[in-house]
């Protein structure tokens, strides 16, 4: 059931008194409110997005009031009845799942808006490397916009030091993934070789930053920009939040591109394609190396604002992270107790596919190595596959060395948002080091 909140705490209250009157905030939702259920009863033209984003933007999806979630439902139903846009209906569930009950990690963070693949598939669609360069072009927009009385309510709203730096940091995340587009976007190499120079350089220039960072925008389809637009829907008003939801975004896209990956070295082992392994695994520590600065971006989010908002993201957890468990137990098969501890049962779809499924890639690779017909030639080719397995979970380890150290420093003693005892949960789980299950 949806609790409904009309009260803001403090800070909140006096920021909106300063920025917005309560009265215009009020105004501007009967309006919408008035549109969206003309909309459901006689739905002629297109379905008032921008709208609507604004309302949650200026509110936080924790406070949006009953009555505008009312008419969003009425609008659903319309949409539904009718075939709508699809991206329209996975916004309208996104909006309200806090209504509906289905308030979750995948939910909170957008997910069905930029694709509709789930774990172990890849992302497909608009294409992993195309959203990850998108949700960093859109972050950088955010962080280096012109700061003025138009603009929604934000609290703590970073300074202007702080905001280059995390600019810097997403064009570095993204910079990779643009060389790769180069031959669908031939504007992107000279977008790139700008975004490497900005990254690299020792002045701010918030002019520079927005500019190449909406041309990196605009290389993109309106349809697929706009699926970006729609997957934020924060909670709170308070302005670190937006980097927080791109950034867990951003990991989910390389989390599914992990697991996909992964899957497939699963299948090509077994038919002795093990340099196509070998390649797809390399190809995995390529993509963990390349999304760490994503963890010196989401360390610049400051605690107290991370701890303002943090309490209405409960029932969103990273332990309901499919890409993650996926990719965990596509590597090597979980034993028993990791099977059944709060992490996989927080994921029933991918608990359900991993207890089906039985072996990881670990466990496909010793049956290889001791199974009919394995020569010399195998084993170096098994071998050499091993070591990059080595390396893919020594990077992974340094993963989630960087993700307790920042945690330790977000949360501190506070328990997980997903009912685990939150720093002392990360920490026993550094000790689930996958090539401490390699058979012997």
């Amino acid at each position: 059931m949806y609790a409904v909140h009309n009260v803001r705490d403090g800070a909140g209250q006096h920021s909106l008194q300063e920025h917005r009157p309560p009265s215009v905030l009020s105004e501007s939702v009967a309006e919408v409110h008035d549109r969206l259920l003309v909309w459901a009863a006689r739905p002629e033209g297109a379905f008032p997005v921008a709208d609507v984003l604004a309302c949650y933007h200026a509110f936080g999806k924790h406070f949006v009031p009953l009555s505008l979630l009312q008419a969003l439902d009425a609008a659903r139903a319309t949409c539904l009845a009718r075939n709508e846009d699809p991206a329209v209906v996975q916004l309208l569930d996104c909006a309200l799942d806090k209504l509906d009950g289905t308030y979750s990690y995948r939910t909170y963070l957008g997910l069905p808006l930029l694709t509709s693949a789930r774990p172990p598939r890849r992302v497909g669609g608009i294409g992993a490397d195309a959203l990850l360069t998108m949700l960093m072009a859109d972050l950088v927009r955010h962080e280096v916009r012109p700061r003025d009385r138009t603009e929604p309510l934000r609290l703590m709203v970073p300074p202007p030091e702080l905001s280059f730096k995390r600019a810097r940091l997403a064009m570095r995340v993204l910079v990779p993934a643009l060389d790769r587009l180069t031959g669908r976007h031939p504007a992107g190499a000279a977008l790139a070789e700008r975004a490497r120079q900005l990254a690299a350089a020792r002045t701010d220039d918030h002019a520079e930053a927005l500019s190449l960072a909406t041309e990196i925008w605009e290389l993109f389809p309106e349809s697929d920009r706009q699926r970006v637009t729609m997957s934020l829907l924060p909670v709170y008003v308070v302005d670190d939040e937006y980097l927080f939801i791109r950034t867990l975004q951003a990991y989910e896209l390389v989390f599914m591109e992990l697991a996909a990956s992964t899957a497939d070295a699963m299948e090509a082992v077994p038919a002795r394609r093990i340099t196509d392994a070998t390649r797809l695994m390399r190809g995995c520590v390529t993509m963990l190396r390349e999304a760490r600065p994503l963890f010196s971006l989401q360390a610049t989010m400051r605690a107290e604002a991370f701890l303002k908002f943090r309490g209405y993201t409960l029932g969103s957890s990273a332990i309901q992270s499919e890409g993650y468990k996926a990719f965990e137990a596509l590597f090597a098969h979980p034993d028993t107790d990791r099977l059944e501890s709060p992490a996989f049962a927080s994921v029933p779809r991918i608990k359900q596919m991993v207890s089906q499924g039985g072996v990881g890639l670990l466990e496909v690779l010793g049956s290889a190595a001791a199974g009919p017909g394995a020569d010399e030639h195998l084993g170096c080719a098994l071998a050499e596959l091993r070591a990059v397995l080595v390396e893919v979970d020594e990077v992974h380890q340094q993963w989630k060395r960087t993700h307790l150290r920042i945690a330790s420093r977000m949360i501190g003693d506070e328990p997980g948002s997903g009912n685990t005892d939150g720093v002392s949960y990360l920490r026993a789980v550094m000790d689930n080091k996958v090539f401490s299950k390699e058979p012997s």
